[in-house]
């Protein structure tokens, strides 16, 4: 089932049709996916995934993907992005679909079920636009902290610039997966022995940040809590 959905996926990608939809996507002649915004007999204005806008000739088109089919396609392969057995399938499946992809799972990561939005941000790992910032923005705050944590890794993969704010708002959250994470990429920037020092005093953060400590020398500071470390296995 999976490979025949791969397939169908490329097949309507390879459809060259004049009267495609002028609302969904394109494929050009490099097998990258854009988002119509203007069409005529001749031409084609697109926007990319990363924002870029361009143009090109109809006729240098490879494929027209419509707007339903793309979320018709999304709907059928975010129940298996928790799957392991199928993981690499979903990535292939998603990454065919590229920025066509995007809007539908904006839709389930804003306004599905627990389970949907779980698979939604999950499924951004493997695909992106610029659309997709703010909502993972906004998943940072979210009730579930998986989507927190992952939302947290895609901010800091994903969207250009640098995030220190988001990163420090995010060591105070409550759930040690995600402020964990958090202090990990901080302090791995920028080595802080106090900060680092006051963080383990947690022991729920010790799984995240133990790897820090070689880089740590001060056996006054960090040697009882590392004989601790050691002592508790």
């Amino acid at each position: 089932m999976g490979r025949a959905l791969l397939t169908i996926t490329i097949a309507i990608l390879a459809l060259h049709c004049a009267c495609a939809n002028p609302n969904g996507f394109a494929r050009l002649q490099d097998g990258t996916i854009v988002e119509i915004r203007h069409k005529d007999t001749r031409q084609v204005t697109y926007q990319r995934a990363d924002g870029t806008p361009g143009q090109a000739d109809v006729n240098d088109i490879s494929g027209w993907l419509g707007i339903r089919q793309a979320n018709t396609l999304v709907d059928r392969i975010l129940p298996k992005v928790g799957r392991k057995e199928q993981h690499d399938e979903v990535r292939k499946q998603l990454k065919t679909l590229q920025m066509a992809a995007v809007p539908r799972i904006l839709h389930h990561l804003e306004s599905g079920k627990e389970r949907r939005r779980m698979e939604a941000i999950a499924a951004l790992q493997f695909v992106w636009s610029t659309e997709a910032e703010e909502p993972v923005r906004k998943a940072l705050h979210d009730e579930n902290e998986s989507i927190r944590r992952i939302a947290l890794q895609l901010v800091q993969t994903r969207i250009p610039g640098e995030h220190d704010d988001l990163l420090n708002e995010a060591t105070n959250d409550n759930a040690p997966d995600v402020r964990g994470t958090a202090l990990y990429q901080i302090l791995s920037e920028e080595p802080d022995p106090g900060r680092l020092a006051e963080a383990l005093q947690d022991e729920d953060l010790w799984p995240y940040l133990h790897t820090l400590l070689p880089r740590h020398h001060d056996r006054t500071r960090f040697g009882p809590i590392t004989h601790r470390m050691l002592d508790m296995g």
